[in-house]
């Protein structure tokens, strides 16, 4: 699915939750580039949050709505961010 029709999480409490976080602007997004809640520790530097609130969704029913898993380069990518977001803390 490519069209853009989710909004990402714009609440900075939950922002500071997973720091560092993307900077978002005020957009539609497609679900390829979201991440769900859940996910957000291991790549919220990376791809907005989708404030799915909800119950957990089943993977087949993620997959049809255009949603894919975390790819493990955005997850080293994202560990890189935090180290230099502390590195540069100290």
């Amino acid at each position: 699915m490519d069209k853009y029709w989710l909004s990402a999480e714009n609440n900075s409490e939950v922002f500071h939750q997973y720091m560092p976080t993307l900077i978002l602007e005020p957009k539609l997004y497609r679900p390829q580039d979201l991440c769900f809640m859940e996910e957000a520790n291991l790549v919220a530097s990376q791809k907005p949050i989708f404030p799915w609130k909800g119950k957990l969704l089943k993977s087949n029913i993620r997959h049809e709505l255009g949603f894919i898993p975390v790819e493990v380069n955005l997850v080293l990518e994202h560990f890189e961010a935090i180290i230099k977001n502390w590195e540069n803390e100290q």
